[in-house]
């Protein structure tokens, strides 16, 4: 297959990481998730566990509030965040140059939206489908698992607006949507894997 780079936005318990990990064992390739964080945090310098606390999170807002010591404080904290994500799309537009891969998450798209060899692709699910597979994977409440999609959701929503011109999960974004809970994990892969060689195929040379 001719040169290309998968990218998974996803909702967060519609399984996008389980469909990523096998859309890349099935064509043969590379998954980047966390491994980016270890790529972001070995060219930036940043402590692993920094970068990762700061992984697709809102951005801290600038705020006067407090006095000139609590704006320094925020505004350094802004300015690591920014180091962090921007360590991540180097790393990611790196690879793009370099292999075939499935990226996930990470504003990924908007990062390599001038290849012409990336599909996007976004990962949703109904809530009810989320909320189980949160309980079943966190041991949680129903209660408790929706409040973990909601500001897991939320945190991806604001960090992927802040970084490029398009919006988190809005279809004309992607290059395709879909539902993990209409199809299951297994079959959303088969799809995708039909739309990735149909894509290719019908790309101009």
């Amino acid at each position: 297959m001719e040169k290309f780079v998968i990218t998974i936005g996803r909702e967060f318990g519609s399984g996008g990481r389980a469909v990523a990990k096998l859309l890349a064992e099935k064509l043969g390739v590379k998954c980047y998730d966390e491994e980016l964080v270890e790529m972001a945090s070995s060219s930036s310098g940043l402590h692993p566990e920094m970068v990762a606390s700061l992984d697709e999170k809102a951005l801290s807002p600038f705020s006067f509030a407090g006095g000139g010591q609590f704006y320094l404080s925020s505004h350094g904290a802004h300015n690591v965040q920014i180091q962090a994500a921007f360590s991540q799309f180097n790393a990611i537009k790196e690879l793009a140059k370099n292999e075939n891969c499935v990226i996930v998450g990470r504003v990924a798209d908007y990062v390599l939206k001038d290849n012409p060899n990336t599909i996007s692709i976004f990962i949703s699910a109904d809530l009810d489908y989320r909320i189980q597979r949160i309980m079943e994977y966190e041991g949680v409440s129903e209660k408790k698992a929706e409040k973990i999609i909601i500001k897991n959701d939320r945190n991806r929503a604001k960090y992927y607006n802040f970084f490029s011109n398009k919006k988190w999960g809005e279809a004309k974004t992607y290059d395709l949507c879909v539902k993990t809970s209409v199809l299951g994990i297994e079959k959303t892969v088969d799809f995708i894997l039909d739309f990735i060689k149909l894509t290719l195929k019908d790309k101009p040379e």
